[in-house]
């Protein structure tokens, strides 16, 4: 007998299947919230017991009262308590986010997410005369775009922008209502590259986990800024799959050469922080011949053994886009 393959269980099933990662994410944090709160409440009663509040200067009967054992235990439990709820209470609210970006990818589905900041707008809006999207200033801004066949998917996509803006997500968006003003928007994002080729820029393509991205772009603008302080930099890229481009702009009047070796320098500490984050310093544009010499940043000893292992079983003359890649090939 065959099973229909649509109908309310399916779309149940289907809907449970989407929210399943993110769920479970929300619950492990939740979990790891309440046994971190419960190590708390020890260490608070432990703290308490050590620094003997009976010996303490005070009125008498306070000394008298915490001198009860049982009054004692009491009062430190309850202290504990509110320092596990406390504890608990930050791991939940993170977990509710998770659970309600849950809900988000589970009512749109998104076919590009889109991020740049507002250097990258300031760039794009100057060399192709653009106006502001908006009338508030924002340092970041975001091109989703999703199916909306019929008023009923427009109406779920405000609904759910409405929920973001609640949680203080957004500040302010728009919905394209035609073709050419799609366009219009899209020009906002696509026109970044070109907009910032004159300086000239220097790019770094990197990645890490969508979920690791807010927290690695404020490590990475606080090395910029302390490696870097006089240059401008500007991030865009395809925030849906934690792909991000960094461009460090050339200031006006540095010799090129100057500028390259020491964006070079920066690399060195953008490509160990990449890793550290568990990323890759190569998103989508490969190693190349600029990389090469950071593969072990993203790559273990035993990987590139058989990598060279293969190069020289297919280009034992190493003919092949030599020096990219792999520096050196051992013989066979």
């Amino acid at each position: 007998m065959q099973l229909p393959t649509t109908g309310p269980f399916n779309e149940l099933g289907s809907r449970f299947s989407a929210y399943l990662p993110t769920l479970t994410a929300g619950l492990i944090l939740l979990a790891i919230g309440v046994v971190i709160g419960w190590l708390a409440k020890r260490a608070t009663i432990v703290f308490l017991k050590w620094i003997r509040l009976d010996r303490l200067g005070g009125p008498i009967s306070w000394r008298a009262a915490l001198a009860k054992a049982d009054v004692r235990d009491a009062l430190f439990n309850a202290v504990g308590i509110v320092i596990m709820l406390l504890v608990v209470m930050v791991f939940l609210n993170n977990a509710l986010q998770i659970w309600g970006l849950t809900v988000l990818s589970g009512v749109l589905e998104l076919s590009a997410f889109e991020f740049f900041t507002d250097r990258a707008l300031l760039h794009v809006r100057q060399a192709n005369d653009l106006p502001a999207p908006f009338e508030t200033p924002c340092p970041l801004y975001v091109i989703a775009e999703f199916d909306c066949p019929d008023q009923q998917s427009e109406e779920t996509a405000m609904e759910r922008f409405d929920y973001c803006s609640r949680q203080g997500w957004v500040v302010d968006g728009v919905i394209s209502q035609s073709q050419s003003q799609l366009a219009r928007l899209w020009r906002y994002r696509e026109g970044i590259s070109e907009s910032i080729s004159h300086f000239p820029p220097y790019k770094n393509d990197l990645s890490v986990r969508v979920s690791a991205v807010p927290g690695f772009l404020g490590r990475m603008d606080s090395l910029l800024r302390d490696v870097c302080p006089d240059f401008e930099v500007v991030w865009y890229g395809h925030i849906g799959d934690g792909n991000l481009h960094m461009n460090i702009l050339k200031p006006a009047g540095m010799n090129l050469g100057v500028f390259e070796s020491f964006s070079h320098e920066i690399s060195e500490k953008t490509y160990a922080l990449t890793r550290e984050f568990g990323g890759s310093i190569s998103a989508e544009h490969g190693i190349g011949l600029l990389k090469q010499p950071w593969l072990e940043l993203c790559r273990s000893p035993e990987e590139i053994r058989f990598m060279q292992a293969i190069k020289a079983a297919f280009d034992p003359a190493g003919i092949f886009n030599p020096g990219k890649l792999l520096s050196e090939v051992p013989e066979r």
